[in-house]
């Protein structure tokens, strides 16, 4: 399944974190000429700095961004992240990397809400078993099989429900109603009816 993935979220800090690091330090000496001495230096690595900037700078347009495979960039979702990357004057190489902190970020997200789900499931299979017996687990799958959809089945299983005791619970107690209510086929409410008739009109 291709997920759409909104990295803008988890960029803020990273590209923060990213401006500190170009923040020059001045050198000061012990004495006017190693104040001169300095001051040039500073100067020097300055216009060096600025010269890097704009030289790797952010472009007038970001390329595509590349993301692991099963992820999409959504464009208008990250139209901040974007904004903020021109706004530091990163370049591409340097916003990419942004973008793959981002999508191991996203990555690590999700595989940690799956393997919690997991575990939710495994739960809820444990409490179950030990709360239902199993005629009562039959009764609640053949009521399933009989009235489930295709489509709420598949939802059951994606979501771990399907071991859940609260939505077993349902579905037995579903099956035992149905079983409790007298089932009359058609041929036993006509002569029924044609009973009463007879006894109203003595026919």
């Amino acid at each position: 399944m291709v997920e759409t993935v909104d990295l803008e979220a988890g960029f803020g800090q990273a590209a923060e974190a990213g401006g500190e690091a170009d923040v020059l330090a001045a050198v000061s000496g012990g004495d006017e000429a190693g104040d001169g001495a300095g001051a040039a230096a500073s100067e020097a690595e300055a216009g060096g700095a600025a010269a890097l900037t704009e030289a790797s700078g952010a472009p007038e347009c970001y390329a595509e961004f590349v993301l692991p495979e099963g992820l999409v960039w959504d464009a208008e979702r990250s139209a901040d992240f974007v904004a903020v990357a021109k706004e530091l004057g990163l370049s591409q190489a340097a916003a990419q990397r942004l973008v793959d902190v981002g999508a191991k970020l996203a990555s690590d997200s999700e595989t940690a809400i799956s393997a919690a789900a997991a575990a939710q499931s495994a739960e809820w299979r444990r409490e179950s078993l030990a709360l239902y017996k199993a005629a009562d687990i039959e009764l609640a799958n053949k009521t399933l099989g009989q009235f489930a959809t295709a489509d709420f089945k598949e939802l059951l299983e994606a979501t771990g429900l399907a071991n859940s005791p609260a939505m077993i619970g349902v579905f037995k107690a579903i099956g035992e109603a149905i079983a409790e209510g007298p089932f009359v086929e058609g041929d036993a409410v006509a002569e029924r009816e044609k009973s009463l008739a007879e006894r109203i009109y003595g026919r």
